[in-house]
């Protein structure tokens, strides 16, 4: 739209126009009417503009344009190079080749001419493995062992099992609990043995640590199957001292059958520490008494 007129003079500066606010306006009204010519201009092809972020995607795409010319030039240029010398081979007939292919590997080696010996020998150092390789194996296979390690030590602070370790844990249990019922049927008691024994049922997995209680009540209420004797691993003879040991046993897993196996592994661990505590007070009172 046209601009607006001026306002009119004021009468008290009789037409002279110089007050401040007129002068800001008339700069105002002027700086508008320069845009609408540059506006027109633009509008009618007169005058072009160039947007600054078009400008510099032309510069980036004109440089890389450059360089990737560059780069086929160089290509050119090494593709042009003679090539490096191969040294001469010696030439073997179809008569040495076929003896060589008839022969046993070690022999073919040995009589072979000295560019076929390195490719056998090459042959069987790959097939036997190089030092580097044997060294490279021996580390890994020791790696490996060490991580296995930290593996079982975590599990056995109650980390997490994968796949093998309920069969490897319920065997364990199978073991331990076979060597506790024979030191009971001796009518023997080995804290070792029965702590093992403790230790490898809380390591129990969830599931077996349920089935398991339910085979020595079984077993407890005499009515022991095939089942149940495969599950734990025993034989079906039993005296009343292995019966015995079978109730105490039960006593203690009906306690923890709410528990997962983190926390009943923490509570084997937490009376462990106990009786330490308790025997190392029991030492101390009675070097006490003998002084």
């Amino acid at each position: 739209p046209p601009p607006p007129p001026p306002p009119p003079p004021v009468a008290g500066n009789g037409g002279r126009g110089n007050d401040p606010q007129a002068a800001l306006f008339a700069a105002i009204t002027a700086r508008r009417a320069s845009q609408q010519l540059r506006l027109e201009a633009i509008e009618s092809g007169e005058l072009l503009v160039v947007d600054p972020r078009e400008e510099r995607e032309r510069e980036l795409k004109a440089k890389a344009a450059k360089k990737k010319a560059k780069g086929k030039e160089r290509g050119k240029a090494k593709s042009c190079e003679s090539p490096p010398s191969v040294p001469p081979t010696k030439h073997v007939s179809c008569q040495q080749l076929t003896t060589l292919l008839q022969l046993p590997v070690t022999a073919a080696a040995a009589t072979a001419p000295p560019i076929i010996r390195r490719t056998l020998s090459a042959d069987d150092a790959t097939r036997r493995g190089s030092p580097l390789e044997e060294a490279l194996r021996a580390e890994n296979m020791k790696l490996k062992a060490e991580n296995e390690q930290l593996r079982q030590a975590n599990l056995v602070a109650g980390g997490e099992m994968i796949a093998g370790d309920e069969k490897q844990a319920l065997a364990t249990y199978q073991k331990m609990l076979r060597q506790v019922l024979q030191m009971r049927a001796r009518c023997q008691f080995v804290q070792t043995t029965v702590d093992a024994y403790n230790a490898a049922v809380v390591q129990l997995e969830d599931k077996d640590f349920v089935r398991t209680y339910q085979c020595l009540m079984k077993v407890y209420c005499d009515q022991t199957d095939e089942e149940t004797i495969a599950h734990l691993g025993i034989d079906d003879e039993l005296d009343d001292e292995v019966v015995g040991f079978i109730e105490a046993a039960c006593n203690k897993m009906g306690e923890q059958l709410s528990m997962p196996r983190l926390m009943r592994i923490q509570k084997h661990h937490q009376e462990l520490v106990m009786r330490e505590e308790l025997e190392a007070e029991r030492k101390k009172k009675e070097e006490k008494e003998r002084e």
